[in-house]
């Protein structure tokens, strides 16, 4: 596995080029993915050997990456521009917080924000924190805890037609401290009421919860069932609903 270690005294971002995965250092071999860049590439990252060879036109919702230099950019559709997130290489540009919720009230230009509890990564577009995930209009249902055996409904909508759901959901016993993150994809079809879903552990597996997409009529509900002795907290994204 080939990386390189771009920016932040405290909190590291890596770049496993063999991948295309985007990492922070948390003091454990390998560190810890940020689901702004999944495996695979094309989540959120990309990285190129010089700035001159970036897309003509970016995309903002992605971050770039120069070879060369370990020099982090984003495209910023005002200026029609690259603009670096990172001064130089080694630079502190990098900040990380217990939620989304917890970030300062305002951001700063050029630092990248990391949600702890979801690993999502932000940037500070002049009005708010905008995810860099690849994707657009996320949203944070916040945290709600789940007694032991229990069962929290955490997102509901009446669908207007077909929809396909993506869901990144944390979850951290409240006793042992052990926890577990996961993405769950589904699809509703409209013509006969139906719902799908798949269920992926992405990282940490020490906590049994159980995320069940069904349609009560009129609404379309995801469940999270505990399945632990203790109480669970849960925190649940969406990336984002879109129409089939």
């Amino acid at each position: 596995m080939e990386r390189t270690e771009y920016i932040g005294e405290d909190s590291y971002l890596f770049y496993d080029i063999e991948t295309g995965c985007l990492y922070k250092h948390n003091g454990l071999p390998g560190g810890e993915p940020i689901c702004g860049g999944g495996p695979g590439g094309g989540g959120g990252v990309e990285s190129y050997p010089t700035v001159g060879d970036f897309p003509t036109t970016g995309m903002e919702d992605v971050i770039y990456i120069a070879e060369d230099t370990n020099i982090i950019y984003r495209w910023d559709t005002g200026t029609t521009a690259y603009i670096p997130l990172t001064a130089s290489p080694g630079s502190d540009n990098v900040e990380e917080y217990p939620t989304l919720a917890a970030f300062p009230a305002t951001g700063t230009t050029n630092v990248l924000y990391i949600a702890a509890d979801s690993n999502l990564l932000y940037r500070w577009d002049g009005a708010g924190y905008v995810p860099v995930s690849g994707e657009s209009n996320s949203h944070d249902y916040g945290t709600v805890t789940i007694p032991a055996s229990g069962t929290a409904a955490v997102y509901s909508i009446v669908p207007a037609g077909n929809l396909s759901l993506k869901f990144i959901i944390s979850a951290t016993d409240t006793v042992t401290g052990d926890f577990a993150t996961s993405e769950v994809l589904g699809s509703y079809k409209i013509l006969d009421n139906t719902v799908s879903h798949n269920h992926y552990s992405l990282l940490g597996d020490k906590i049994k919860y159980k995320p069940d997409l069904v349609y009560t009529g009129p609404n379309v509900q995801l469940n999270i069932v505990n399945n632990e002795a203790n109480p669970v907290t849960v925190n649940v994204i969406r990336i984002p609903t879109q129409p089939l």
